[in-house]
């Protein structure tokens, strides 16, 4: 597989090329367009730990297409759902951990497991964490740009929810409480906090979802409740 992230002023385009029985798992709908011969087939997560009816719902939204060349010139370009940057990781037998909703496409032959821990409680809609193990190529969609924070050994950071996009395998976490102390300089903005331990790496996400949603929200017609004769 050869790949190439096409960027634009504003949004990023994921370029995938394919030789025959070659194949890539992709965000279900993200498919901009393909050619030479691709065939599809729907896939879903076997490996799933509920722990509420939130983390089913992200479960149900979280659905992905494989994409298989039937020629050794098969083309597909994939447009992520959210404006930004896409991020590529390179897997060599290694592992890593995303927000849950931030998956765009992968090699085939990377195992996945999606289950609702600390990490989705803290991605808002997702309320699940998806782990990618194996060797081969991952891309991640950014809502926005991204940026990357190395942690040394017991090094903590507090990462707003929605700026989450991915961490290393090694990286630890938990959610900041009122009862510690320091949660409560976030409870007019942040709704859930959450500190992360190092050793290793985490990225984040330049802009949050939810706070975009709120300011989209402002703009909608108001729905107007009808009086009681």
């Amino acid at each position: 597989m050869n790949y190439e992230i096409l960027d634009f002023p504003i949004n990023s385009l994921l370029k995938v090329q394919l030789k025959k029985g070659e194949s890539v798992l992709a965000e279900a709908g993200s498919m901009m367009y393909m050619k030479n011969k691709i065939s599809t087939s729907q896939q879903k997560t076997d490996k799933v730990s509920y722990t509420s009816l939130h983390h089913y719902a992200a479960y149900q939204q979280n659905e992905k297409t494989e994409f298989i060349s039937d020629s050794d010139n098969g083309e597909v370009v994939f447009s992520p759902s959210s404006p930004g940057k896409i991020l590529h990781f390179e897997l060599h037998d290694s592992s890593i951990c995303s927000d849950g909703l931030s998956f765009l496409c992968c090699s085939s032959g990377l195992k996945f497991e999606q289950k609702g821990t600390i990490e989705g409680l803290l991605s808002g809609a997702g309320m699940c964490v998806e782990t990618f193990s194996g060797t081969g190529d991952i891309f991640l969609k950014c809502f926005g740009d991204f940026m990357s924070i190395n942690l040394e050994e017991n090094e903590t950071i507090a990462i707003d929810a929605g700026h989450l996009l991915a961490h290393d395998e090694s990286v630890s976490s938990s959610i900041l409480s009122s009862s510690d102390g320091r949660f409560d300089q976030f409870a007019e903005g942040e709704i859930l906090v959450g500190e992360f331990k190092g050793p290793g790496k985490v990225w984040l996400q330049t802009r949050n979802r939810s706070e975009f949603a709120k300011v989209i929200q402002t703009y909608l017609p108001k729905k107007k409740i009808s009086s009681m004769p």
